[in-house]
């Protein structure tokens, strides 16, 4: 599998606060330092907000900001700090609508027009006040001078909220900062969310059959022949003993009432059959769990209506289905022996393999590309330096504006030009090419082949491959959903 994760955060610009929605806001220069210039009676609320919506910092769960207050009106303290969405009038107090969350200078909460609750302390000069989106607990929360408020508010939806705060008073002088460093740590709220999500992770099922598929995918992609042999004979040996071994049958009504799930009384099936029929114990296979109640139609709430035994997943359902790997199919081991020359380095004995094995691939440019590369690198590695710059100038110079790909801890694309640099370093070892003379660059080129024999062969793929694909996949779209901010940038060179 050759692909790249480009952990550079995208170039974006730095949060500051919108200018120009309101009349009674005085912008300073950074763009981040505000205060009120309203002089009518009773005073107009004017609402400032940041410029990009609220996402989760990279690499947590958690969007948060903070506001300084240099200055409020003591004897009637109006500073509200809090969330609104895009569509959130700016003349408005923030929490008088559903998708406005807003604490007040006097320790208030306003959330909507008919919710307002006392909640902290009121403010005071030089206090540090944040606010705060958990991203998987779905909560909005507040700190003050590092301390932790509370949870007060739960998110409904996805919508795009922004960090927003809100002046009345012609004292009121407040500064936001958006990228910290921040008065509250937000480390141990950071690993709270980490574990819910691994938690949650590790709840969820995940068939077996799936697993087996996956694991024999991988072991006859990968051409390890033995293992994918004793893997196979093992999953035979093991349904032939659970055949020997039936199950007991079981009687008697399903009870342990914690969790429910109904059937449809109304079945036609069923009553045709006069038992539940295979729709219906479907859907309580795919429901039942230890210490759940299926609530079966009475005129079916008897012992000999559903066989019990059915209701649980046996072993033998594992290998429904599993297509055990032809024995004539030879490719699989002599793809493994392959990729043991391949990380040896012998490129000489890696063609001679090709030729008398898979001759087709001898005509593939990008699988010799890929192993002249290697030729090269094994030459620089042997300090042979004239034979490496000679072996550039016939194979590979009509390459180098071709882009390859390296490995390092993920695989980066190189022009071929660039690889020629490692050469010119009277220790290569100790350059910045040095990631082209380790391991991890032989096993990028076992890959390659690998790839290469299997798609022309069988045009199929790995399975784990397209796993990890369509984790990967997910999650960048997991990340444009809940809106991340600077999402890594994926892309696949398969």
């Amino acid at each position: 599998m050759i692909f790249n994760i480009e952990t550079k955060p995208l170039q974006d610009e730095t949060p500051v606060l919108q200018e120009g929605l309101t009349e009674f806001i005085n912008f300073h220069i950074n763009k981040l330092s505000v205060n009120y210039i309203g002089n009518s009676n009773p005073s107009i609320p004017a609402c400032v907000k940041c410029s990009h919506p609220a996402r989760p910092f990279p690499n947590t769960y958690i969007y948060y900001f903070e506001i300084t207050i240099n200055n409020l009106n003591i004897s009637r303290p109006s500073v509200i700090i809090g969330l609104t969405d895009e569509t959130f009038i700016l003349n408005n107090i923030i929490g008088t609508t559903k998708k406005s969350y807003g604490l007040r200078a006097d320790g208030k909460l306003f959330h909507s027009p008919f919710q307002t609750l006392d909640f902290s302390h009121k403010f005071s000069l030089n206090d540090v006040v944040g606010c705060g989106i958990m991203f998987i607990s779905r909560k909005v929360f507040f700190t003050r001078n590092g301390i932790l408020l509370g949870r007060p508010f739960d998110l409904a939806d996805n919508t795009p909220l922004f960090a927003s705060a809100c002046l009345t008073s012609l004292q009121d002088f407040i500064s936001f900062n958006f990228l910290g460093p921040f008065k509250y740590k937000l480390d141990i709220m950071i690993e709270e969310e980490k574990s819910k999500v691994q938690r949650q992770v590790r709840e969820e099922k995940v068939d077996c059959r799936d697993i087996f598929k996956l694991i024999k995918g991988y072991l006859e992609y990968q051409g390890y022949a033995d293992t994918l042999g004793a893997f196979e004979e093992f999953i035979d040996l093991d349904m032939k003993n659970l055949i020997k071994n039936k199950s007991r049958s079981f009687s008697g009504i399903i009870s342990e009432r914690y969790n429910s799930t109904d059937l449809d009384p109304l079945c036609i099936e069923c009553d045709t059959l006069g038992k539940l029929c295979c729709v219906c114990v479907k859907k309580i296979m795919e429901t039942v769990e230890v210490g759940t109640n299926v609530r079966l139609p009475e005129r079916y709430d008897r012992c000999d209506s559903v066989d019990l035994t059915s209701l649980y997943l046996k072993k033998t359902d594992f290998i429904e289905d599993f297509v055990k790997t032809p024995r004539d199919v030879k490719d699989v081991k002599q793809r493994g022996i392959l990729r043991q020359v391949i990380l040896k380095g012998n490129i000489k004995d890696v063609y001679d393999f090709i030729i008398e094995n898979f001759p087709d691939m001898v005509n593939d440019e990008l699988c010799m590309l890929y192993l002249a590369i290697q030729e090269f690198i094994e030459m620089v590695k042997k300090k042979n330096v004239y034979g490496a710059l000679d072996f550039a100038r016939e194979k590979l110079a009509e390459y180098k504006d071709f882009m390859v790909y390296y490995r390092d801890e993920y695989d980066v694309q190189i022009k071929v030009l660039d690889v020629f640099g490692v050469i010119a370093y009277e220790d290569p070892y100790d350059s910045p090419l040095k990631f082209l003379l380790g391991k991890n660059q032989l096993e990028l080129t076992a890959d390659l082949v690998n790839l290469r024999i299997v798609q022309k062969n069988k045009n199929g793929k790995s399975s784990l491959e397209e796993a990890l694909k369509h984790v990967l996949c997910t999650q960048f779209l997991y990340q444009e959903n809940i809106l991340i901010n600077t999402p890594a940038k994926i892309s696949f060179a398969i």
